[in-house]
């Protein structure tokens, strides 16, 4: 324990007492690979487990580092917001993404991220969104004919078959089908490698595998950079190939390239996750999916991209199930120098870890927390305005996801094809787990039973 001085408002001093690194508690496990199984068999529990018994700062080793976990909204903040511009998302990612996805937004910190982020900014602009609306409600009235309908069915695969689809048509300009099934494998495996515990470049290993995607993708992406530059396109991949700002600063075929690979995968894994967990608390819960159908009828078709803002509670709904499921489980961060927080020191070059499914559940900020109650995002009750870092599904802060927008967009039109079309309910008698390593997604692929609308 040591002692530290602050000015008190009325100008003393004020003596605070600091605890030492040693005396943060520590939540045991294996030698060297500490809780790493725990953490990958359930994060939800792991992270749970030890916050009810140490609190809102501990210690733990998870695939080989040392780890300081932050638990809550007061974290988030703090790190997220990042005043003392001493939390690196660069070195925190780096050493588990920097073979599969070098050079992403997460990737970079300081001066380089909001040159990056300024240019890539322009492909997600108001008039981006609106432009890439045509594309993704025609893609999506497509695929929703040929579903499967009076059988069970996996809605994972089949969602993430058309969210994939729909990024390769909007991001890429590319024909549906063909380029979507080649890619697809690439990202599973890429994804994959990123949470692989041995981490050796083996051909039949999940590593060696993810890194063998992403040498196809660079290929894939490398021998089209060129005509992209050139084109008169308005998809994604044209607009960060002709990106520029004021001072004539624009991408490298490099920069491109890793840009479109992380953006692909985001742009399809994170929206499947949330569409996953949307179509598995309205089956939970066939109330509230009659409730969202009768809003979307109320709607014209086609739907036009002002019509996304005239859905209330298709908005709540999202919100509740990404409160629920984040789709993300870690936002981690490196310290480049020692910081206190809620009486503790945390020492320089330490690797910190926030998670949302911590400050997602705290029963001071949400009521009833475990319950699906999408009404708490509703103006009249807003819990999530309680602190502003309680919700936190797209991170915070300079990091907090550029394609945010695009993402909610594109969740919302989908449900307006889906609900309109189909009734859905599960298949079993109740959903299956939720495994949220690396990206949440339901380990049973949510089967599902769809059938035509009496609307239709």
């Amino acid at each position: 324990m040591s002692l530290l001085t602050s000015p008190h408002r009325d100008g003393k001093i004020q003596r605070m007492a600091i605890a030492h690194p040693q005396s943060i508690p520590f939540t045991g496990g294996l030698p060297l690979i500490g809780q790493t199984f725990d953490y990958q068999r359930s994060a939800f529990d792991f992270y749970w487990r030890i916050y009810r018994r140490h609190g809102e700062v501990s210690r733990s080793t998870l695939l080989f580092r040392p780890v300081y976990n932050l638990l809550g909204p007061d974290a988030n903040e703090k790190v997220l917001l990042n005043h003392a511009g001493i939390f690196s998302s660069k070195v925190a990612w780096e050493e588990l993404l920097h073979a599969l996805f070098p050079g992403g937004l997460m990737l970079r910190d300081g001066a380089e991220h909001r040159m990056h982020r300024r240019l890539m900014q322009g492909a997600f602009s108001h008039e981006s969104l609106q432009s890439y609306h045509v594309s993704m409600d025609a893609a999506i009235d497509r695929t929703l004919d040929h579903w499967p309908v009076g059988q069970p069915v996996l809605f994972l695969d089949l969602v993430k078959a058309l969210t994939l689809d729909i990024a390769t048509q909007v991001f890429m300009g590319e024909a549906p089908g063909a380029v979507a099934n080649d890619l697809k494998q690439d990202f599973v495996d890429m994804v994959q490698a990123s949470v692989a515990i041995v981490r050796l470049n083996w051909p039949f290993l999940s590593y060696g595998k993810g890194i063998a995607g992403r040498q196809r993708l660079v290929r894939y992406f490398a021998d089209r950079v060129p005509a992209k530059r050139a084109s008169q396109d308005g998809d994604l991949f044209a607009r960060l190939a002709q990106a520029k700002d004021e001072a004539g600063q624009h991408f490298s075929d490099e920069d491109v390239v890793n840009h479109m690979i992380f953006m692909m995968m985001a742009a399809h894994d994170t929206t499947t996750s949330t569409l996953s967990s949307v179509a598995r608390v309205l089956a939970e819960h066939p109330e509230w999916q009659s409730r969202l159908r009768e809003e979307m009828m109320a709607l014209p078709g086609p739907l036009s991209f002002a019509d996304l803002a005239r859905m209330p509670l298709a908005d709540q709904v999202m919100r509740e199930a990404l409160r629920m499921y984040a789709p993300v489980p870690t936002l981690p961060r490196f310290a480049t120098e020692s910081f206190e927080f809620k009486g503790h020191v945390i020492p320089a070059r330490s690797l910190v870890a926030l998670s949302p499914l911590v400050s997602h559940y705290l029963p001071d900020i949400w009521t009833d927390p475990m319950r699906f109650d999408p009404e708490r995002f509703a103006p009249h009750r807003a819990e999530d305005r309680r602190h502003r870092f309680a919700w936190i599904p797209f991170g915070g802060g300079v990091h907090k996801c550029i394609g945010m927008h695009f993402a909610e967009n594109q969740v919302k039109l989908i449900l307006h094809h889906l609900l309109r079309r189909f009734e859905w309910r599960l298949a079993g008698p109740s959903p299956g787990e939720v495994k949220w390593i690396p990206i949440c997604h339901p380990g049973d692929a949510l089967p599902v039973v769809l059938r035509k609308t009496a609307q239709l």
